[in-house]
């Protein structure tokens, strides 16, 4: 089982999603798009913690995890 596994998938979840909804909104001339560049550092931020904490517990990561939806969903609805 690989470690950290959890964070990595939402991580780059997040970060794809944050540079397809970027590169749609500059194509469109359409501001601001800095909310779509915090979810990519969203993204970025859970990719590092999953290298960075070695050995997390599926239910650490889990908690991690909603964490970080409640933010993405902070940021795209606020």
């Amino acid at each position: 089982m690989k470690k950290n596994l959890i964070l990595k998938v939402l991580g780059l979840f997040y970060f794809v999603v944050g540079m397809v909804l970027h590169i749609n909104m500059v194509l469109e001339k359409s501001w601001p798009t800095y909310f779509f560049i915090l979810i990519c550092v969203l993204g970025v931020l859970l990719i590092i913690i999953s290298f960075l904490a070695k050995n997390l517990s599926w239910k650490i990561q889990g908690v991690i995890g909603l964490i970080s939806i409640l933010i993405f969903l902070l940021l795209l609805f606020l």
